[in-house]
């Protein structure tokens, strides 16, 4: 799985998923997906963060890895993009939003792991 933290202004970009979504539905997530076969992580976090947001994002090194489980998630810290965010795939998220660190305990999250990695993305 790649990710990535859009970061605009002193808040983050999430997606909150469509309740019909088979895992995780109804919560905020960040925007990306899974790394298809032949497929480098950084090339999956370029196309999901351009097929989800319409965006052409500016990628090194993973700023994190997240490990749960068999699961793997590499998420890059991205300050950097073309283009304007927008709701590409309407099909996974129902709305995306902007978040200070002070809204982010109020929402509910995709992964336990997500408060400090956003607060520490914000800070």
């Amino acid at each position: 799985m790649a990710a990535g933290v859009l970061v605009r202004d002193g808040r983050v970009l999430l997606g909150l998923r469509r309740a019909d979504r088979a895992s995780y539905p109804g919560v905020w997530d960040l925007p990306g997906g899974h790394v298809e076969p032949g497929e480098s992580a950084v090339a999956a976090a370029r196309r999901e963060l351009r097929e989800e947001l319409g965006v052409d994002a500016a990628l090194g090194a993973p700023w994190r890895v997240l490990v749960d489980g068999d699961a793997e998630l590499s998420v890059w810290l991205v300050h950097a993009w073309a283009g304007e965010v927008r709701n590409v795939a309407d099909h996974e998220h129902e709305r995306l939003g902007w978040f200070t660190a002070a809204e982010l305990p109020a929402l509910d999250l995709a992964h336990p792991s997500y408060p400090s990695l956003l607060a520490e993305a914000l800070g």
